[in-house]
């Protein structure tokens, strides 16, 4: 019995090690995936000297002679659905699984930061796990998707041999490596989570708990600021909607909350104000409202969150104080994530809806989604994720 308990301490800090390599591993295959242009590749038998590929992000001409040019995509909306709907899960498999390698590395035995810490190192090496996982997932449909796109597309019957078709690019092989390594790397943290430990004496037990409950804490405040910073920068950018126009590809107009603006190669950019608040569009007088809603509560979420931190010196007599302010504090920013993701998604669905309405005129230009929203996305997220964490960290 002794044997197996020392032999179980010994193989789990080379299993909580192999796991978290495999998922940086993972984590930076995802993202090398997410921006390689050779998602597919297209040889003309006319030309064997130049080859096409196409990624989310660009198309490239490969020359032998020349080299490679490449030419970003003018619109997000015209893309396949397949690819449109891939660059965004991309998106969250590359965000996920950062988070995922910043709290199993707090949640490592190796990380030697006091004794009996071992149930709160369990819910980070559990949760690190569990977003490793859903990353490899996020990371093997979309590149799953387009191979299936694309071995379908090859075989149609409907289009003659004539015609050159798109075969499988090297970033796809990438893109399981990585949904592979991360989905292992997640079950070896996961697998170290049921492995037997040892129970030291608990002489340092509330020292070392409380411990753990303030780096839980700091990293949810830490998430919710980051949330908040992005949420605020989202408000106010000029690029919720983009539009390029085929007559002059050297002009970019954009349109945001409080303003509109032309960017020029030449001349810079060039704003001006909405004169009208109820002139505008129903989608952005909402969401002007909603997200400068959202700014208010974020800010005094982190405000009644920071009073309400274990590391703040109290008396004893005030720790359920402190419970209820982080408890006030977390709910806080629950409704300060779901105050920006509302406007944000209502006005990327409008965008959408617009971009592919058949009743318009194809020369007429169409808006796109912007930068903007995806600021506004990733900071909801984050504000939310925050307030989970601080959450967790009260008995009720």
């Amino acid at each position: 019995m002794d044997c197996a308990l020392t032999m179980a301490l010994a193989y789990r800090p080379v299993m909580q090690l192999g796991g978290m390599l495999l998922s940086l591993l993972g984590w930076v295959l995802s993202c090398l995936t997410t921006y390689l242009p050779q998602w597919k590749n297209l040889n003309l038998e006319l030309n064997e000297l130049e080859i096409w590929t196409m990624g989310l992000w660009q198309a490239c001409v490969v020359q032998e002679e020349g080299g490679m040019q490449c030419k970003d995509f003018d619109s997000f909306l015209a893309l396949p659905p397949e690819l449109r709907f891939s660059r965004i899960l991309m998106f969250f498999s590359n965000g996920l699984g950062l988070v995922g390698l910043l709290l199993s590395g707090f949640g490592l035995d190796c990380l030697k930061l006091g004794e009996r810490q071992q149930d709160q190192k369990k819910r980070l090496l559990q949760f690190g796990g569990m977003l490793f996982w859903i990353s490899g997932i996020t990371a093997i449909v979309p590149v799953s998707w387009v191979a299936h796109s694309t071995v379908q597309e090859f075989w149609d019957e409907n289009i003659p041999d004539i015609v050159p078709r798109w075969d499988l690019g090297e970033a796809l092989f990438v893109g399981w490596l990585a949904g592979f390594c991360l989905i292992l790397g997640g079950s070896l943290l996961n697998c170290t989570i049921c492995s037997t430990e040892v129970h030291p004496s608990s002489g340092h037990y509330a020292v070392a708990e409380q411990q753990d409950q303030h780096r839980l804490q700091l990293v949810g405040l830490l998430l919710s600021t980051l949330g908040w910073i992005l949420t605020g920068t989202c408000n106010y950018l000029p690029d919720w909607k983009n539009l390029n126009l085929d007559l002059n590809e050297l002009e970019l107009w954009t349109m945001g909350l409080w303003q509109m603006c032309i960017d020029q190669d030449v001349g810079g950019t060039q704003c001006k104000d909405f004169d009208s608040f109820l002139a505008l569009p129903l989608e952005f007088r909402t969401s002007r409202i909603l997200a400068s809603s959202s700014n208010g509560p974020s800010f005094l979420s982190l405000v009644i969150s920071s009073l309400g931190l274990d590391c703040l010196m109290m008396e004893d007599t005030e720790q359920k104080l402190k419970k209820q302010l982080l408890l006030l504090g977390g709910i806080l920013m629950w409704i300060a994530g779901v105050l920006v993701l509302v406007p944000v998604s209502c006005v990327a669905h409008n965008i959408v809806q617009e971009f592919g309405d058949e009743q318009v005129l194809e020369i007429v230009p169409r808006w796109e989604i912007g930068d903007a929203l995806f600021s506004g996305w990733f900071g909801g997220f984050f504000v939310i994720l925050g307030g989970s964490l601080l959450l967790s960290t009260v008995v009720i």
